[in-house]
């Protein structure tokens, strides 16, 4: 039997079983890198993955239960492509995010492509990434949100072999010796990627043994083609439709001005679009996303990449899934930044994006979509030194991440959330060994998921004690610090990020809010952080009374909270007995006391909303209209210029800003700029009338 493009059909038998064979090639690889790792965060964490990619860079197997399964959609086409020649005993080596075409997103995560030969023929490629903790530039572990171009955040290499025929290219090896702080790490998973390279190519020649090469590639297109219909048959589930959202990074780090995303999402029978324009320009800040204009990139994916795998957990993950999507995503915005913008931190704006997405969806999907989860992930980086020879050890802490939103039918996961739910815990015991850290307390953070029908899921609290001097934290991922994590259907807000403490309750605490660089610790001294909840799904009155109660038992919500937001009653001042009866009646008042009303799909924080009276859809139309007249380079510069314009025209008026008056601040603001300097604006008002305005 043959398929209409001449292909032999499969069965659906035969199918699945070629797709779990390559499948679990790759699983096993996975768990020969993190077995062979030397870096906490690749052996421990798990921020790494393994795939197979076609000689085109179609991925036909990618792990599902390993590593990071949403980094499928980074593309590797480009640099197979710029390869003119591969050999057997190749392996390439790219950590650069701007030559590489998207494909790494920023410096430390090592990027490997070697190829796969079988009787003479290119039949593969094995493709890995990894997060080194160091690759050099301006701080330990080579990130901190505050730089503010690429070139601060360490050693680049563009796509390059490493290996030429099993042979080590010294030069790239003493290059990358020569820049980093911890070069044997780096080095030990550099190697573990090479082993983990070493499995796949053998099992997969295995498999083109037992199957033939030219029955191999046909089952290899037709996981792809099964991963594309299995995605389409998910997307054709959601309503026909354009829906609509935006969300806020808190600031861009070096101003106090927020950073909009905005996003258009249109399906249309079984195929997806997702248009970011609108969103702000990208910052002198490391939060930007370099995706290329990749039609399906990771960092603007994510979120529908995870509702499709959720949705049909059978699903294979492979480029085929990917098919249906496409994404528009304006050069120079946030979220496809050209050099040389800096990238390090761009955890935060991806996973912000990943909520918008989900906001986008629950307007067509309410049943199936989550409230926005905590928003962020901090990475701490130590650094502490080695008073023996003078190196200094580098590590990450703990991805300290926080909740995920309630759900439609239950409650929010505590201390995770699924933009880095692949992340596993470091051991406390691995911490304290490896760091050089005490750490005293590692809990969920009271009363900060959303309150709801469904709530929110805990942010998590660490503290840990410096032991050596000199001991430096670089940040990283600090975000909702200022706008909480949205509630759904009428669920509350997560609980926002707390600022960093140093020595809380002593003489000498400092408070380190969301513009951290370096934070330095003598012996002693101690560091808390506590991240943010997700917000709630649905009415807190209509929780089931056992769930506040058992809550309230675990400390996971405080008395206060569960009598004034859940409405509950206990049976005595002491007790944490819920007097069924009482609350029953004090939940009706409250609901009678609130009246009949449309229940709101979102529940936004009052600084968001009091922030969206006053700068408008309006105002912010206006700003792009500016924006189009300028270069990339200079959109950086004029946002912030004109928005300090107009605020400090406005006296702190509560007044929704006009269009009109954003045409007033980029007059003034181009002169503070240099980039004109006008007597007066095109219509006719002097710059002196102007300053008054």
């Amino acid at each position: 039997m043959r398929r209409d493009d001449g292909k032999q059909a499969t069965d659906a038998i035969e199918l699945s079983i070629f797709s779990t064979l390559v499948s679990a090639v790759v699983e096993e690889a996975c768990g020969v890198l993190a077995r062979t790792a030397y870096t906490t965060f690749v052996k421990e964490i798990e921020d790494f993955s393994v795939a197979l990619a076609k000689p085109d860079g179609t991925y036909f197997a990618y792990p599902g239960r390993s590593g990071v399964p949403t980094a499928v959609a980074l593309p590797a086409e480009s640099v197979i492509a710029g390869i003119s020649e591969w050999a057997p005993g190749d392996i390439l080596f790219v950590n650069d995010p701007y030559t590489s075409g998207g494909m790494v997103t920023h410096s430390p995560d090592i990027t490997m492509i070697a190829p796969i030969f079988h009787q003479g023929e290119l039949i593969a490629f094995c493709w890995a990434f990894l997060h080194s903790s160091d690759i050099g530039g301006a701080v330990p572990g080579s990130l901190d949100a505050s730089l503010t171009d690429v070139y601060q955040e360490g050693l680049r290499i563009p796509p390059a072999k490493l290996y030429r025929g099993g042979q080590l290219n010294e030069d790239i090896y003493k290059i990358i010796k020569a820049n980093v702080r911890v070069p044997y790490q780096l080095w030990g998973d550099v190697q573990a990627i090479v082993s983990a390279f070493r499995t796949a190519s053998e099992r997969l020649i295995e498999i083109f043994e037992r199957y033939g090469v030219a029955r191999a590639k046909s089952l290899i297109d037709e996981c792809i083609d099964y991963g594309e219909a299995k995605s389409r048959a998910v997307i054709a589930e959601i309503p026909d439709g354009v829906y609509r959202f935006k969300d806020y990074l808190d600031d861009d780090i070096s101003s106090p001005f927020p950073v909009r995303i905005c996003l258009s999402i249109e399906k249309q029978g079984t195929e997806i679009h997702l248009d970011f324009t609108g969103t702000d320009p990208q910052v002198l800040a490391a939060i930007n996303l370099a995706t290329a204009g990749h039609k399906h990139h990771t960092w603007v994916t994510t979120g529908v990449v995870q509702y499709l795998l959720t949705s049909d957990r059978k699903m294979p993950v492979n480029s085929g899934i990917l098919r249906p999507i496409r994404v528009t995503a304006p050069a120079g915005t946030l979220v496809h930044a050209v050099p040389p913008a800096s990238l390090g931190g761009r955890l935060v704006s991806g996973i912000r994006v990943m909520d918008i997405i989900f906001g986008a969806l629950l307007q067509a999907i309410p049943d199936r979509v989550p409230a926005a989860g905590s928003g962020q992930g901090i990475m701490p980086v130590y650094s502490t030194p080695d008073l023996s020879d003078g190196s200094r050890k580098v590590n990450m802490l703990q991805p300290l991440v926080g909740g995920t939103g309630a759900r439609p039918t239950c409650d929010g996961y505590d201390g995770t959330n699924y933009s880095l739910s692949f992340m596993k815990n470091t051991p406390v015991e691995i911490i304290e060994t490896e760091l050089d850290l005490y750490v005293h307390r590692y809990y969920f953070v009271p009363d900060s998921g959303g309150a709801g029908r469904f709530r929110g899921g805990l942010g998590v609290g660490l503290s840990a004690e410096a032991t050596k001097p000199d001991t430096t934290i670089a940040l990283r991922g600090v975000e909702r610090t200022r706008f909480a994590p949205w509630g759904a259907m009428g669920g509350h807000c997560g609980r926002r990020t707390q600022p960093v403490v140093v020595n809380r309750g002593k003489p000498h605490e400092t408070t380190y809010r969301k513009r951290i660089s370096l934070i330095r610790l003598a012996p002693g001294d101690v560091v808390e952080f506590q991240t943010s909840g997700g917000g709630g799904f649905g009415d807190p009155l209509d929780r089931d009374l056992a769930k506040v109660e058992r809550d309230c038992r675990y400390g996971y919500v405080s008395r206060a909270v569960a009598e004034e937001l859940y409405g509950l009653v206990f049976t005595s001042p002491e007790s944490m007995e819920v007097d069924a009866d009482a609350s029953s009646i004090k939940r009706s008042e409250a609901r009678a006391a609130a009246g009949e009303g449309a229940v709101p799909i979102f529940g936004f924080c009052e600084v968001r909303k009091e922030y969206e009276a006053v700068w408008t859809d309006e105002a912010y139309d206006e700003l792009q209209n500016v924006y189009a007249t300028l270069s990339i380079h200079a959109r950086v510069y004029a946002k912030g210029a004109i928005m300090a314009r107009v605020n400090t025209g406005r006296n702190g008026s509560p007044e929704p800003i006009t269009a009109a008056e954003i045409r007033k601040g980029w007059a003034l603001a181009k002169a503070d700029l240099g980039l004109a300097t006008p007597t007066s604006d095109s219509s006719g008002t002097s710059l002196a009338q102007l300053h008054q305005l």
